[in-house]
């Protein structure tokens, strides 16, 4: 008896592996006997037309012929064409079917009949997401085209079918087609496909609230009496239906929960009197293998899913849609990948890449003009950080949404936590010149400029987008109360130390040696407020590392399905899925080289902030407006396409997400990181700043609170925005006047440069 594993190595390789022992023995087969360690022999070549996609769906059947077994295995190619391999007396061929799948399809074939007799059938998800048949005849040796099963994806029919679906189909008889299949819809039920006589028809089987890509395996026992259909549901626990003439409730199978990305497979073995069914399936850190007896007067409900295997290595579960087909670093590859970007506007941004060389020759061609070198850097500095953003979108598209989102997020803040970072290097204050390279006012401001920018004119901006495009958008409920809910938190926290310091100013006085009585001095007011500032920003860190565990870990399935369902909604997911994509090896060089840029680049607007100032730009406009557009400058764009396609669950991912994790993370960091290096800063912002940080997190959950948003809303969010901007340009620099000075202490400074205190006496 012989057995076949086909799998595909990390290289991208199919391979087979083979096991055998001889019919009627009753011992455990010899050591020679037992599974190959070794792969055989490559069955598709990278590098070639034979080359399979990263991550393919495999299909395999056997057929006897004159007591000989064929075996045929179905695969996708990079191309994204389904190929066959045939194994028949020792040879093998490799042949192309002609067929162009979605990205995303999933594979499954059936036969009935015997020998020369055999029939298969193919089923498949085409580009347009339709399911659809392809026959073969063994005797004729020829492939036809078959009924189309579906109708296409659907932003609007619930009853369509979800681009990229489970398939899993059976045949009742042995020796006619019975069929029945199943698959997921746009909505997120499993419906039935039913083939008795030439016609095929759609049924629901009571499952209608399943994840989103939820695994589907399908088994008939009992003589074919009895049909069962095994699926994933939300808590990650196998459920089971079962048809016994009518379809029954579903059950969960009894066990630990499943890895999320698993797949499922079930076998049957034939014993007197009863089946048994074997299920597998990947666990969190292992391979499950369950088993349960199935008799003809089964009860639902009934069984186990026994048998816990001990733990494996740990794979991260790749996301097909990120894949390439490709491996390692392939220049050309690379720019078309780049210049086509992830949508029409980033792709326009491409345009400004002449400016970068222009703007790093700048700083050394034209050292006597300091503006025109810093506009020049900021205006490059636009493509460099929507590279770095495009590049951690094509990293984050291989792995688990969630996970993805994040990484996403982390990457498109790089920007901004190197310019905080620069901005803290480049800080001098030195007595008699403390206004020449006081870069805290500035760090400040854009700290609350970030996270302004994106909650209004970044979300304002979708909305209004969206808004002109589909009257009434609306977005899940778990996104929007877990982001304004961590926003309001987010600035109560950076709120405390401004209002702390605001509070006692009035009654601190100067640090002066000739007070009779203990007083509250400036300088203790000053150490209080950056120790509260400190644990302040210890505590928020632990606040973002719990968002992210409860976001990635805990709570992962209600946000995976929100951003499938918004995936779903793309208007252009067709075109984006075939769109060529970057290798894991040129998602890291593409990251390597943007973040060596945009340090450059953050190094050299920092260097001409000073002269920026003085020619007359406010340092709080400066940091309030002009760097939090540059830094999120790719999150911008990627949230603004997503709202012009209906995605606006993703849209408010791009904006809440970076805002939450300025509040949370990147300014809190900032704070300890000047801790360290002994270049204290405190999060006592300008009252000015602080209150529109407020008034916009307040104005911005009152938008998100009935989930829905429409270009009205957008366009005020936006208005409200250069509102800001107006105030910040007139707003003075703190050297000048600031709601964080103590004017006391400005009266005995004057005094003491005049002379006078040696004549005071208090």
């Amino acid at each position: 008896m012989h057995m076949k594993i086909f799998c595909q190595s990390y290289w991208g390789e199919l391979h087979d592996l083979t096991f055998s022992y001889k019919r009627g023995s009753t011992k455990e087969p010899e050591e020679e006997n037992a599974w190959e360690t070794k792969f055989r022999q490559s069955l598709a070549r990278p590098g070639t037309d034979e080359a399979a996609m990263m991550h393919t769906p495999l299909a395999a059947v056997v057929r006897y012929d004159t007591g000989n077994p064929t075996t045929h295995l179905f695969y996708i190619s990079t191309g994204f064409k389904i190929r066959e391999v045939i194994w028949k007396n020792g040879s093998q061929t490799n042949d192309c079917l002609g067929i162009t799948v979605c990205p995303t399809s999933s594979l499954a074939v059936t036969k009935w009949g015997a020998g020369s007799q055999t029939h298969f059938r193919l089923y498949y998800q085409s580009k347009a997401g339709t399911i659809e048949e392809h026959c073969l005849d063994c005797n004729a040796g020829t492939w036809t085209k078959g009924a189309t099963l579906s109708g296409p994806v659907s932003a609007y029919d619930d009853d369509s079918p979800l681009r990229g679906t489970s398939l899993s189909f059976i045949n009742l008889a042995q020796d006619k087609p019975e069929l029945r299949g199943y698959f997921q819809t746009a909505k997120g039920s499993i419906q039935e496909f039913t083939y008795k006589g030439t016609k095929w028809s759609t049924s629901k089987i009571g499952v209608d609230a399943a994840p989103f890509r939820t695994p589907l395996a399908a088994i008939t026992v009992e003589k074919n009496k009895i049909a069962a259909l095994y699926y994933v549901d939300a808590y990650n626990r196998i459920n089971e239906v079962l048809w016994e003439g009518d379809w029954e409730g579903s059950e969960r199978i009894d066990g630990e929960s499943v890895a999320p990305g698993t797949r499922l497979a079930v076998a049957s073995l034939k014993y007197i009197g009863h089946d048994k069914i074997h299920m597998f399936s990947s666990g969190l850190l292992s391979i499950a293998i369950g088993s349960k007896i199935m008799t003809s007067n089964h009860q639902n409900g009934v069984g186990s899913h026994l048998g816990e295997s001990e733990p494996l290595l740990p794979t991260i579960e790749i996301n097909p849609e990120g894949e390439s087909g490709r491996s390692g670093f392939h220049p050309i590859h690379f720019f078309k990948v780049l210049w086509r970007s992830s949508n029409k506007v980033s792709s326009a941004v491409n345009w400004l890449w002449p400016l970068v060389p222009i703007a790093i020759l700048a700083r050394y061609v034209l050292p006597a003009t300091p503006l025109v070198v810093f506009a020049l850097t900021y205006i490059a500095m636009v493509p460099v950080a929507n590279l770095l953003g495009f590049a951690g979108q094509e990293f984050a598209r291989k792995l688990p949404k969630v996970s993805g989102i994040l990484i996403e997020t982390t990457f498109g803040s790089i920007v901004e936590i190197i310019l905080f970072l620069t901005l803290l290097a480049k800080h001098k204050v030195e007595k008699g010149h403390a206004g020449n390279a006081n870069m805290i006012p500035v760090i400040q401001a854009a700290i609350l400029g970030s996270i302004i920018t994106n909650l209004l004119l970044c979300l304002g901006m979708c909305f209004f987008v969206g808004g002109i495009r589909m009257q009434i958008q609306t977005f899940h409920s778990a996104v929007s109360e877990v982001g304004s809910g961590l926003l309001l938190v987010a600035g109560f926290g950076l709120l405390i130390p401004s209002a702390f310091y605001s509070a006692l100013k009035g009654s601190a006085v100067p640090d002066l040696e000739f007070f009779k009585e203990p007083k509250y001095t400036n300088g203790r007011l000053q150490h209080d407020v950056l120790k509260i500032s400190q644990a302040t920003s210890i505590l928020l860190i632990i606040a973002f590392i719990i968002y992210i565990w409860f976001n990635a870990r805990t709570h992962h399935s209600i946000f995976d399905e929100v951003i499938e369902a918004d995936e779903h909604r793309d208007l252009d997911r067709h075109n984006d899925a075939e769109k060529p994509k970057f290798t894991f090896t040129e998602c890291i060089l593409a990251l390597a080289v943007s973040i060596a840029l945009v340090t450059l680049f953050a190094i050299i607007l920092v260097e001409k902030i000073e002269d920026v100032v003085e020619a007359g730009i406010p340092d709080q406009f400066l940091g309030l407006i002009l760097l939090p557009l540059v830094e999120k400058a790719a999150e911008h764009l990627t949230a603004v396409d997503e709202a012009w396609d209906g995605q606006m669950n993703l849209a408010l991912f791009h904006c809440l997400a970076p805002s939450i994790q300025t509040a949370l993370f990147n300014a809190p960091l900032v704070v300890i990181v000047g801790w360290v290096i002994n270049k204290p800063i405190d999060l006592n912002f300008e009252i000015f700043m602080i209150t529109l940080l407020v008034l916009s997190i307040l104005v911005t959950g009152n938008f998100l609170r009935d989930n829905e948003c429409n270009y009205l809303e957008g366009a005020l969010l936006v208005i409200i925005y250069l509102i800001m901007a107006v105030a910040a340009w007139y707003y003075p620099n703190p050297d000048v006047a600031s709601s964080n000075g103590n004017e006391l202490l400005k009266v005995f400074e004057a005094m003491k440069d005049a002379g006078m205190m040696n004549r005071v006496e208090l």
